[in-house]
């Protein structure tokens, strides 16, 4: 994806909420990802986007290790860009307003 165009996913498909607990030995390798990713051919840093999930996947075939897919059945909100903002703050004061979560989200 290039930040130009939104794609619309399966209603089964997996998405990230970006919550991992892995060995360390696994996050050595991040950095390397990351570079590789940094360096790719015809890169556009202001709109390309450095995908977690994807990254743990190449990790996870160079290391020869498993990672353990945890579902939740909870709706998935993106929030990339400024733009991103209004839309997800709309969709959690919804979930505010049904009692999902109370009107202090941090305690205070």
């Amino acid at each position: 994806m290039n930040g130009e165009e939104k794609e619309e996913l399966e209603e089964d498909t997996l998405v990230s909420m970006n919550i991992w607990g892995v060995e360390k030995d696994m996050l050595n390798g991040l950095e390397d990802v990351f570079t590789e990713f940094l360096g790719g051919e015809g890169r556009n840093l202001l709109k390309d986007e450095f995908y977690l999930p994807e990254a743990m996947d190449e990790l996870r075939k160079r290391s020869g290790k498993e990672l353990k897919i945890i579902r939740a059945h909870d709706q998935w909100m993106g929030m990339t860009y400024a733009e991103d903002k209004e839309e997800v703050a709309s969709e959690v004061r919804k979930m505010v307003d049904q009692g999902h979560y109370s009107e202090s989200l941090f305690g205070e």
